[in-house]
């Protein structure tokens, strides 16, 4: 389950792309052409691949935690109070703002209720990873646990604020209607008579016309899909969404200089911290720095956004290039292998061997922050902190130790 959750995951952000890049080359609407030789970039990126994958089929033991002090019925209790506050700060918020949240407004200003909503919503990816933990392991799912994945999904539907609120939703709304029996993630048979499957284009809809934060810009959502259309080749944006990581590796790797960006790297990175820990404690504190090391890494690959994002928007690094951010070179690799090879034994353990391919996809959406972009995640003070180490405890959390 874990190398080929892993492999998956390299297959579809770095070997596939790498493919067209060697066909089509990098996508010059989008990446001003480096002036450094690539074959340094393709060495390095061909180097860190190889050992990234060896990483994952090592076998190690990693650690657990056992749960055999949870008391079953006191956590779905707990569950659904916090699905309950999710639901209702959700709506709320959803009344209040009208136009994308994501990027046009401040958390630090704003309401309350949706304060609790951001915070909440950080642990949603782990909610979703228990409940399919203890679906590959046959646990029967309760209708209170039901109900509570109901107003999971209705919380996501109200206000979307991130690309992947819509499959989140999805999940739990099969979970939900299907429970523990049949449902289609785990069969790939059921994907023929499943009634849910035919929810996921509603799904889709809804997120985008909801206008509650959505990817595009803009009033609403024609006049979002008019502007991508009338500033881009459709075509070309495609290319660029699909090449992201694979261009961004072989851009830096390219750069003799880039070896020598942890310094800076870990200096974006202390002061974000700082700075994070003083606008919590209500002090504001004046950035000197970049914000955060994805702002870096755009700057970096000289990334040529033309109008269609936001100032502030950053382009995260990838997972095999993250690490060189605040790390020297031999420890950055190192650290990525221990890294690749905990996530793949832990997923092998938590899992117990299955080796369904949607499973792993699903795996990979709900860990796709702390696989794109883990020295971002794992050292900002920001919601995305608590989701990274929550899914790492998950990952480390004997089930089989729970009293039933």
């Amino acid at each position: 389950m874990g190398k080929q959750t892993v492999l998956i995951y390299l297959l579809t952000t770095y070997i596939f792309p790498l493919f067209l890049l060697l066909f089509f080359g990098l996508n010059s609407n989008f990446f001003l052409n480096p002036e450094n030789d690539l074959l340094l970039g393709y060495f390095v990126f061909s180097v860190t691949l190889i050992l990234v994958i060896f990483s994952a089929f090592v076998k190690t033991k990693p650690p657990k935690i056992s749960l055999e002090n949870i008391n079953i019925n006191h956590a779905k209790h707990l569950l659904f109070f916090l699905a309950s506050v999710f639901c209702f700060s959700a709506f709320y918020s959803s009344t209040v703002y009208e136009t994308s949240f994501r990027h046009t407004e401040s958390l630090s200003d704003a309401l309350f209720l949706t304060k609790i909503y951001f915070s909440l919503k950080a642990f949603i990816p782990l909610i979703l990873l228990i409940f399919l933990v203890n679906i590959c392991n046959r646990n029967k799912i309760s209708n209170y646990s039901k109900l509570s994945c109901f107003l999971l999904f209705i919380g996501l539907i109200s206000f979307n604020t991130s690309g992947f609120d819509g499959f989140y939703a999805l999940f739990f709304l099969s979970i939900a209607v299907i429970g523990s029996k049949n449902i289609y993630l785990f069969k790939l048979s059921s994907l023929q008579t499943s009634p849910i499957l035919i929810l996921l284009p509603i799904i889709i809809v809804l997120s985008a016309f909801s206008n509650r934060g959505n990817m595009l810009i803009g009033d609403n959502f024609f006049d979002s899909v008019t502007f991508l259309f009338n500033q881009f080749d459709v075509f070309s944006y495609l290319g660029y969404r699909l090449t992201i990581f694979i261009s961004s590796t072989i851009i830096n790797f390219s750069n003799p200089d880039f070896y020598m960006i942890w310094y800076e790297g870990l200096s974006i990175t202390i002061e974000s911290f700082y700075r994070n820990i003083l606008v919590l404690l209500g002090m504001e504190y004046e950035r000197d720095l970049l914000p955060n090391i994805n702002v870096l890494n755009k700057n970096l690959i000289a990334f040529n956004h033309g109008g269609l994002f936001f100032a502030k928007e950053g382009t995260s690094p990838g997972l095999l290039a993250s690490f060189f951010f605040i790390l020297p070179f031999p420890l950055a690799i190192f650290s990525l292998c221990i890294y690749v090879n905990f996530i793949s034994n832990s997923l092998d353990r938590l899992f117990k061997g299955n080796n369904n391919i949607l499973l792993s996809v699903s795996v990979i959406i709900i860990f796709f922050g702390i696989l794109n972009s883990p020295a971002f995640v794992f050292t900002s003070l920001v919601p995305s902190l608590i989701t990274s180490i929550g899914l790492i405890m998950v990952l480390i959390f004997d089930f089989n130790s729970i009293k039933k």
